[in-house]
This record gives C-alpha cells, structure tokens and sequence, in this order.
C-alpha cells in the first residue's frame, strides 16, 4: 500500500505553447524537469512552464483537471482555454 502511494506521488503541471490561439498542456510526470526539456525538442512552437504542484496522487489530480478543461480540450492533454480557466487553473496550483 505504502509502495502504490509513493508510486503515485509526483507533479502536475500546466505548460503554454506560444501558438495561436495559445494552447495549454496539464500533464503529470515524476521530474518536470526532465519531461519539460523532452516537450520542448518535440513541439513545433515554444514552451513556457506556467506552474508545478507537488501532489500526493498525480493520477487523480490530474484526471480531475482534465476533466473540469474537458470542453477546452483539443487533443489528448493540450488545451485551449479562456483567459478566466487560465485564471481557474493558476489558482488550483
């Protein structure tokens, strides 16, 4: 039981991309560091990391996020989102 908590604790994390419109990623990864340089070689536009949170359980933190941005979603973890659900999600972190 011990072990399965560990093994959900980690990060969860809103990125922008520079596009237009602006698109947003939540994710969830144990070293945000190391997944924000792997992001930035892929994507085809600059990336900013907006904010990190520390959770005890990355899975549901992050499964609840994309299900409150669901509507904004554009594909898989990558958002479009309004200016007031950037607000929403910057006071969750």
């Amino acid at each position: 039981m011990i072990n399965e908590m560990k093994a959900r604790e980690g990060y969860i994390y809103l990125i922008k991309a520079a596009s237009e419109p602006p698109r947003y990623k939540i994710g969830r990864t144990k070293n945000y560091h190391k997944r924000f340089r792997r992001l930035k070689e892929c994507c085809p536009f600059p990336l900013r990391l907006i904010k990190v949170r520390k959770v005890k359980d990355m899975v549901l933190e992050e499964k609840i996020l994309h299900e409150k941005m669901d509507k904004y979603r554009v594909w898989g973890e990558w958002f479009i989102l309004p200016p007031e659900q950037v607000l929403s999600i910057n006071d969750w972190f």
